[in-house]
């Protein structure tokens, strides 16, 4: 929840930008992390755009 919260403000940010930023302020370790984002992405709930995915992350 922390991380769709976290996408849903719409801040100009990388993926790895807000796993990295939400791992250092809730103390959540980044591999947890990334394997949840990974999930919600094959899921169809966020979206990475920019070049080959490179970008920014989205609802």
């Amino acid at each position: 929840m922390i991380l769709l919260r976290e996408i849903a403000k719409g801040r100009k940010a990388t993926l790895t930008g807000i796993i990295r930023r939400i791992s250092g302020e809730y103390g959540i370790p980044l591999s947890t992390l990334k394997f949840n984002s990974s999930k919600l992405i094959k899921l169809g709930i966020i979206e990475r755009y920019g070049v080959n995915g490179r970008g920014g992350v989205r609802l």
